[in-house]
């Protein structure tokens, strides 16, 4: 019988709302980035929605219509904005010039940066309010001892 691997919370990844609810909720397995993941995978990181929202366009051309129904722009700002929101874990990350249609998911961007995968999304009981950074960054400790007991529950 093999065992989970044993992860730890490695940091924090902002992203814009509507991607980190949609990351969180399970809809979205595929983060785009402008360059590869730079840690050892699976990485367990916590999600954390920006201050920002995506602009609508952006939203309108991304948002794969057969993965879920694209929330209102309305509800999108509504939605929780500096805060974590949860974790998740990233499993791999591949240049999206690598991904040949069908691509690795709907949610991949064929034509930007890399293409981080992404499992087994935890979310958060409530939004827990933080501010965020660029990268991956490394969350204070009161902030990280809740967030490492979410990815240890993911485990389970």
């Amino acid at each position: 019988m093999d065992n989970p691997p044993q992860w730890s919370l490695l940091g924090a990844l902002t992203c814009y709302q509507p991607w980190a609810s949609a990351i969180v909720l399970g809809l979205k397995d595929v983060e785009n980035r402008g360059w590869p993941f730079p840690h050892d995978t699976p990485a367990c990181v916590a999600v954390h929605a920006s201050l920002e929202v995506a602009d609508d366009t952006s939203v309108r051309e991304l948002w794969p219509a057969q993965a879920h129904p694209r929330p209102a722009r309305e509800a999108q700002l509504a939605w929780p904005r500096g805060s974590f929101l949860g974790t998740v874990v990233i499993t791999g990350s591949h240049p999206a010039v690598d991904c040949r249609a069908p691509y690795c998911s709907p949610w991949a961007n064929p034509h930007f940066g890399h293409h981080w995968t992404l499992t087994d999304p935890q979310q958060l009981p409530l939004p827990l309010p933080a501010t965020g950074r660029l990268r991956i960054w490394q969350p204070d400790p009161l902030h990280r001892a809740v967030l490492e007991t979410v990815c240890l529950k993911g485990q389970d």
